[in-house]
This record gives structure tokens, sequence and C-alpha cells, in this order.
């Protein structure tokens, strides 16, 4: 893999690249790239499971950075935020998710 990306620009340029969906019906995916140095590979979430997925903690192979979703239902809305739970702080010009690291 290229080294990972040094301007925000790069990332999201490489994020876009690397997040796919595929699959019909029920079996539609979503393959999310990392959402800290946009590899391929991050997560792979069926269109029905996605909640569940994201909720679990995932681990990119290239960066080694850690991160979940966090849930909040609020009667018909639903809030999602991602959580660093792993790895290096992100570079300084990519937006860090809130750090779970010493919350547990």
């Amino acid at each position: 893999m290229a080294t990972e990306p040094r301007t925000l620009e790069q990332y999201e340029k490489r994020y876009a690249y690397n997040t796919t969906v595929d699959g019909h019906g029920a079996d539609t995916a979503t393959r999310f790239a990392c959402p800290f140095c946009a590899a391929s590979g991050w997560c792979v979430a069926k269109i029905l499971e996605v909640e569940a997925v994201l909720q679990e903690e995932h681990t990119c192979v290239h960066c080694g950075r850690s991160a979940k979703c966090i849930v909040a239902r609020d009667g018909g809305s639903m809030n999602m935020k991602l959580v660093q739970t792993g790895g290096d702080d992100p570079p300084e010009w990519l937006p860090p998710p809130e750090d779970q690291r010493s919350k547990g």
C-alpha cells in the first residue's frame, strides 16, 4: 500500500475510492475504508447489520488504529459517533474522533 495520505484532500480522495457498496437486496454490503488512513478493508457491513457491525471495534491492518461507533437512539432518531479505541493519534490535519482509550 502507498504511504498514508498527507493532506485532507488526499485522505478524502482515497476514502471515497476505498469505500464501496456491492451486492443486491439484503446482501448489499458497504466496505468501509479506514477512518484514519483511508486504506481499504477496515470493515464490511451488510445493510441490515450495519448498526451492529459498526458498534464492534475494528482495527486497520495498515495503520494499526482502532475505532468503533457509539450509537444513541432518541425516539425515531439515531446518532452514531465514531470513537478511536487504539493506535497512534490521527494526523493533525484530520479532525480526530473522540478518544475512548482511557474511558473504557
